[in-house]
């Protein structure tokens, strides 16, 4: 803890402060920096104090750490105000200024499980559109996307979908435009499986995004399950007191 009072700074607080202006001068997103013994080497400190700085910079993530890789500049968060219109992934990113693409990893026409049945208000055995995806922004990973979409158009399967953006496809070639979307947001540990195909270590803290879609009739169309890297983005919520 700073002793303000006293002036007093702790050793790997102050050479956090150093090694952040170091970054900001020097570094740019996506940058590697020297292992802990190369900066233990250079700052003339301990390998714990080493470590202190560096987990200090990334719980504030200006860094992020890649198992088996080496720690990084983190890039710039995206910021998503929850009282906007209603986006897909590709629509936020250029609007963001970044450019979105994907890696597809399965797509699919398959009956869902009985979960995606009710939230879609489907017959028994009706088949949806499936379509899982790592979704990038400026080719750096920050999603896992699990869609399902209620389309009997088998032509969507025929769809570039590593840059193709689903709801402007749904709406501008199926004429199946989402008027609004819901959307549950929580907090989870990173399991195994996903923390591979995210890049990240197991047990990091993300984002969990269930969001169901609808159309102009109020019917919910697309159902998506997104686990979301929580060094790429930051909520901004617009609370208005007025009745």
């Amino acid at each position: 803890m700073t002793n303000e009072s006293s002036g007093y700074k702790p050793l790997y607080i102050a050479l956090s402060e150093e090694l952040e202006r170091y970054i900001d001068d020097n570094l740019n997103p996506g940058d590697q920096l020297p292992t802990e013994l190369e900066l233990a080497e250079r700052y003339h400190r301990s390998r714990n104090t080493i470590r202190l700085a560096l987990e200090r910079l990334e719980n504030r993530r200006i860094i992020n750490k890649t198992q088996g890789k080496g720690t990084f500049v983190s890039h710039r968060r995206e910021f998503s105000d929850l009282s906007l219109q209603a986006l897909g992934f590709s629509e936020h990113a250029r609007k963001c200024g970044h450019i979105p693409s994907s890696r597809v990893l399965k797509q699919e026409f398959f009956i869902p499980s009985q979960k995606v049945e009710k939230i879609l208000g489907l017959k028994p055995q009706a088949e949806v559109f499936h379509l899982y995806r790592i979704r990038m922004a400026d080719d750096e990973i920050s999603c896992l996307e699990d869609t399902f979409v209620r389309i009997p158009d088998r032509d969507i399967f025929d769809e570039d979908w590593t840059t193709s953006s689903l709801y402007t496809t749904l709406d501008k070639k199926y004429s199946m435009k989402i008027h609004y979307t819901q959307e549950r947001i929580s907090a989870v540990n990173v399991a195994e499986k996903e923390a591979k195909l995210l890049e990240i270590s197991v047990g990091v803290a993300a984002l969990s995004l269930d969001t169901v879609g609808f159309n102009y009739s109020g019917q919910p169309v697309l159902y998506s399950h997104t686990i979301r890297r929580s060094d790429t983005v930051e909520y901004v919520i617009t609370v208005n007191r007025d009745k």
